[in-house]
């Protein structure tokens, strides 16, 4: 959905961003956005609680969906702006560390595709490294 919307993929991918959802205990399913009705999507699903990052809170599409879904009982909470977390910050890091890399003749996986560990922190891991989910 992001490449569609913003035309570039998110950082993190989307199979990791729901596996990170869905380990959530309050979270009952964590389901894939696919298209960009998101009332389309609760007609599928059904859900209660639709969450969405503070950013639209109080603008125009914010309050048109807070409209759509409240008139089917949905209710939309906002998740606070992380001031710390930078998906800007991260591509460009990221962009300087592959650029590094190539002046170094130094191979660095690519995506790089972050996990968490044991102790909250993020590891880098290649998709080749990945351990399967079954």
């Amino acid at each position: 959905m992001l490449v569609a919307t913003k035309g570039r993929a998110p950082v993190v991918p989307l199979a990791e961003r729901l596996e990170i959802v869905r380990s959530v205990r309050y979270v009952d399913e964590a389901v894939a956005e696919v298209v960009p009705d998101k009332l389309e999507t609760w007609r599928e699903l059904k859900f209660d609680i639709f969450f969405k990052g503070d950013d639209w809170r109080g603008t125009e599409k914010g309050l048109a969906l807070e409209r759509r879904f409240a008139e089917v009982g949905v209710e939309v909470v906002y998740f606070p702006y992380t001031v710390t977390t930078s998906s800007t910050a991260l591509r460009r890091t990221l962009d300087i560390i592959q650029a590094g890399a190539a002046l170094l003749d130094v191979r660095v996986p690519s995506p790089c595709v972050f996990s968490p560990t044991a102790r909250g922190r993020s590891i880098p891991r290649t998709a080749s490294s990945r351990r399967s989910a079954s």
